[in-house]
């Protein structure tokens, strides 16, 4: 067989595909050249030299194709999804609320979903039932899909939200969206710690196994890489499972379901034998009502409830004005 350069690419890529490199490098060059008059030694180096670059080039894009990828940022319809998965919901309903969600950011111009508040919900529902003529149904498992989106902010607490020195309580992404803050109240500051101290045991025993890590907002995994297993980055309420869907990357913690709560509170308002329709809710009511009837004044009562104008807070006056339950009746008098 005549050593031209055809013939040589030919050879050196069958040794190549059987792995044979070690074989391709003992081949001399001017071994090659008085094989056929066709080709010189300036040739051969020539082959030579682009093989064995050829063959480096190869290893390093295997290299770097086995090297560990950082890991990414999960997008917010990939945090839903965990959320999701998390609570062991179905694959449907999965499957309706990342739709719902993404229509929702769709219909907003794809604003971040941070950036809106409940009138864009508002003008959102309401364009399915006006536009869109949806049935009541749909428009209420859209509702569903937002609120799920939007909820859970005492559940989403985190170690480092909770200030025992300065007594306050940060509230990520509450109402609009904002953060603010809140009073810690002296009476729940010891049961706190308890609770701090029974997850901090359990935060141990999971890095020990190889887990420990939770979820972390927008892309704050790839400015820290480190966070999601630091003790200040855990939920003061973690949810009793790990998310192991390999989906989303290594498996990580979420905090507890927000229907886990809610069961409570109903159970509790049943044992306490109320007969009014008591929801989570209620609290945030009662603490805006409370604090009126305190006397504090209604700027305050506002920053506290995050509401981003004072006429929503101005609701709550009605407690100052009791109507006709103010009013004594004349028989009273006699």
């Amino acid at each position: 067989m005549l050593a031209t350069r055809a013939n040589l690419f030919r050879v050196v890529a069958a040794l190549d595909a059987f792995g044979l490199d070690d074989l391709a490098k003992t081949i001399d060059p001017e071994v090659w050249a008085k094989t056929g008059a066709t080709l010189r030694v300036g040739e051969a180096l020539d082959v030579r030299s682009r093989v064995v670059m050829l063959r480096s080039t190869r290893r390093r894009c295997h290299r770097r194709r086995m090297e560990p990828r950082p890991p990414q940022p999960l997008r917010l319809l990939d945090r839903v999804r965990l959320a999701i998965r998390s609570r062991h919901y179905s694959r449907r309903t999965e499957e309706a609320y990342t739709y719902w969600i993404r229509k929702y950011i769709i219909f907003h111009g794809k604003r971040h979903p941070k950036d809106l508040d409940a009138s864009a919900v508002t003008a959102f529902l309401g364009w399915l039932a006006v536009e869109r003529s949806v049935s009541a149904s749909t428009q209420t498992q859209a509702l569903s899909a937002l609120v799920f989106l939007y909820k859970s902010e005492c559940l989403g607490l985190r170690v480092k939200d909770l200030d025992f020195d300065r007594h306050e309580i940060t509230v990520r992404r509450g109402k609009g969206q904002k953060d603010r803050r809140v009073m810690l109240p002296e009476s729940v500051r010891e049961r706190l710690r308890q609770q701090l101290e029974s997850v901090r045991v359990l935060h141990a025993r999971d890095v020990v196994a190889g887990f420990g890590r939770v979820v972390l907002p927008d892309a704050l995994e790839r400015k820290f890489p480190h966070a999601p297993t630091e003790w200040r980055w855990q939920f003061v309420f973690p949810a009793a499972r790990i998310c192991r869907d390999p989906t989303f990357g290594q498996p990580s913690g979420y905090h507890l379901h927000e229907s886990a709560v809610q069961r409570a509170v109903t159970d509790a308002a049943r044992r306490a034998g109320m007969t009014k329709r008591v929801t989570c809710h209620a609290f945030r009511h009662s603490f805006a009502t409370h604090l009126l009837e305190a006397g504090y004044d209604i700027r305050t009562v506002q920053e506290l409830l995050g509401h981003a104008d004072v006429t929503t807070t101005m609701v709550y006056t009605h407690v100052l004005n009791r109507g006709r339950l103010g009013v004594k009746s004349p028989m009273d008098r006699i």
